[in-house]
């Protein structure tokens, strides 16, 4: 009886380095498998998520994602990049490797534009443009909100509002200092009440002091519908991050490209540039190609 061969690639995200930023697992070779036997590997690969590679009609491959619980979601940024990262470097889908190439994702019927430049052998810039940034404030106070999330009011700063991306339901929440970020201890199971109550997707405190005195934010997130745990980086968040600090008064009028920071809290720190446009964002990241294996059952 002949065995089903998966070919396993592991990718760090948001950094040009190993065991950093967003791990992510790229699997090739699932076609045929039912709905089931996904979710059964992917629970396998925890803690990442997972992204499964698929040849496409409409754009040059299609993925479908699944979180390390085993849960299929509309659309992962991490484990995007990391397949863009093994499909460039290498060469698949007609792919010229190591160049610099445009891509077109399809995943979930839509299509996803990327562009990647491999800079070695197991490493690729990326950049992706995140559009349609609306952000609305919300109509609690922070103290209010912090009761609701079981956090210490002293965590988030009164001097600015809590602000939701109309979209995408990101909830960001303006945090002081990089010591307030390091107290958030979020309990996501208790806050998950709250992100029903209101139709949120996601929490992500942002503050203005960094690790790193060049870079413009610095970010904690997390994601209670999906994982209890934090996000070492959230590729949904850029964007928007880049929109609260304007209105907050965060950054100056110049630069308009900031970097946000993530994951230095968890120990595996990630890094993102953003391009600030009206009402959207361009954001350039890293990824890194960490292993491949041959999963044979």
């Amino acid at each position: 009886m002949s065995k089903r061969k998966l070919h396993i690639h592991q990718v760090d995200t948001f950094t040009d380095k190993a065991f950093q930023g967003c791990p992510a697992s790229v699997i090739f070779g699932a076609e045929g498998m039912n709905d089931e036997e996904l979710e059964t590997v992917a629970n396998e690969m925890a803690p990442t998520n997972v992204a499964y590679v698929y040849p496409s009609k409409k754009g040059d491959f299609t993925l479908r994602f699944f979180t390390n619980n085993g849960e299929e979601i509309k659309f992962c940024v991490s484990s995007a990049l990391a397949a863009l990262t093994c499909v460039s470097g290498q060469g698949l889908f007609g792919v010229k490797k190591g160049k610099s190439y445009p891509f077109k994702i399809e995943a979930g019927g839509n299509l996803y534009p990327f562009h990647v430049e491999m800079k070695a052998e197991n490493t690729a810039s990326i950049t992706y443009d995140m559009k349609e940034i609306t952000l609305e404030t919300c109509n609690e106070r922070l103290d209010q909100i912090a009761l609701r999330l079981g956090l210490p009011t002293h965590l988030l700063d009164p001097n600015h509002a809590p602000l939701i991306e109309k979209s995408a339901r990101h909830l960001y929440l303006p945090t002081p200092k990089l010591e307030n970020l390091a107290e958030i201890n979020l309990d996501a199971q208790f806050a998950l009440p709250y992100l029903r109550e209101k139709n949120l997707a996601t929490i992500s405190f942002i503050s203005p002091e960094t690790m790193e005195s060049k870079h413009h934010a610095h970010a904690r997130s997390w994601t209670p519908w999906l994982s209890q745990k934090e996000q070492s980086f959230l590729g949904a968040i850029p964007g928007g991050v880049a929109h609260f600090l304007n209105r907050c008064g965060w950054i100056k009028k110049e630069p308009k490209t900031l970097v946000l920071e993530q994951g230095d809290f968890l120990g595996r720190p990630g890094r993102a540039n953003i391009h600030i446009q009206k009402n959207s964002a361009q954001v350039q990241t890293s990824a890194y190609h960490l292993c491949e294996t041959l999963l044979e059952y």
